[in-house]
């Protein structure tokens, strides 16, 4: 039975009912938080692939779990959205209808909710070098421009798991290749590396002969030793083992290390700058790695938040003028 004579589309009653009910909630913000968002954006993200596969694997769900989605949102409309084939799956009448009133209006509605029932809290685990010497410093200016968005900010050496959407943090700041096993992750800065070491420890500040401090002062690391080999080559040192050593949590305790006289480090130019500009640290050489870099890392649906959109802009925004420099 055609109940749609503008459209020309036929649906069952019980269908259409339901159809129509839905629409008629998207006009009325009081009626938002009855949607079931999750199988309404589960159901866009399928209809856009054309594939059960490919859009549990871009929403780090099993194909079981999203086929769930699919079945809840089917029953709450009262009738079937896909035609299922051996070769994939097809959008029916009433799939196609539901894709063009839902697809473009979903986030806007996302939003809404979201700052009707209370602030978005994004949390964010990083390095404590990162978080103590740029990022928390940084965070008031995010708080004056988003006070819709309550950051909060964990930090540790070892990585945490972000696959299970927040349950320990909600996004990571991390260095390294950028690649991650279930991960999506984007450049926001990729810093140089920078050989430091005490200018009290330099025998001819103006000149100093970097091959000789590589060979004879001790070598401080914070766990990657391989950084050690890009000096060793770039000032022809040989036969130097630099597996042997102190190595240290991060870029910052390593900083505090050269400070204090113990021999040469090997860190992130963002990490260095400001102590070489006041005399505290010599920068004896500097490297552009083409390999590592820092990331925003997270399941594609965390990213796709507004919170999350809004406070990697921001990243960009302070970053960009600085990348590749």
């Amino acid at each position: 039975m055609c109940h749609d004579t503008t459209s020309g589309l036929c649906f069952l009653p019980t269908q259409y009912n339901r159809l129509k009910s839905l629409f008629r909630i998207i006009e009325r913000p009081d009626m938002v938080a009855r949607l079931p968002l999750e199988q309404l954006r589960t159901f866009v993200h399928v209809a856009h692939l054309m594939s059960f596969r490919k859009a549990a694997e871009k929403l780090n769900l099993s194909v079981g779990a999203l086929s769930q989605r699919i079945a809840s949102l089917e029953e709450y409309l009262g009738g079937p959205l896909f035609i299922r084939h051996p070769q994939g799956i097809e959008l029916l009448p009433s799939g196609k209808e539901l894709l063009h009133k839902v697809a473009v209006p979903l986030e806007l509605i996302e939003e809404a909710v979201a700052k009707k029932s209370s602030k978005y809290t994004l949390c964010i685990h990083t390095a404590s070098s990162f978080a103590y010497h740029w990022l928390i410093p940084n965070l008031g200016e995010f708080r004056d421009r988003h006070p819709d968005i309550n950051v909060e900010v964990s930090t540790g050496v070892r990585l945490v798991d972000i696959t299970s959407g927040g349950i320990f943090a909600d996004l990571a700041i991390r260095y390294g290749k950028g690649s991650y096993p279930n991960l999506h992750s984007i450049e926001i800065l990729r810093p140089s590396l920078n050989l430091v070491a005490s200018p009290e420890v330099l025998n001819t500040p103006d000149d100093p002969c970097i091959n000789e401090l590589l060979r004879t002062l001790p070598l401080l690391s914070s766990r990657d030793r391989e950084e050690w080999d890009i000096w060793f080559d770039r000032f022809t040192v040989n036969n130097k083992d630099a597996s042997w050593g102190m190595v240290l949590d991060d870029d910052m305790a390593v900083i505090s290390a050269v400070v204090g006289k113990q021999g040469l480090g090997s860190v992130r130019d963002i990490y260095a700058k400001d102590l070489a500009a006041k005399g505290k640290l010599a920068i004896l050489s500097e490297y552009k790695n083409p390999d590592k870099a820092f990331y925003l890392v997270g399941r594609q649906d965390r990213l796709e938040r507004r919170d999350a959109r809004t406070f990697l802009n921001w990243l960009k925004s302070k970053f960009d003028p600085v990348v590749g420099k």
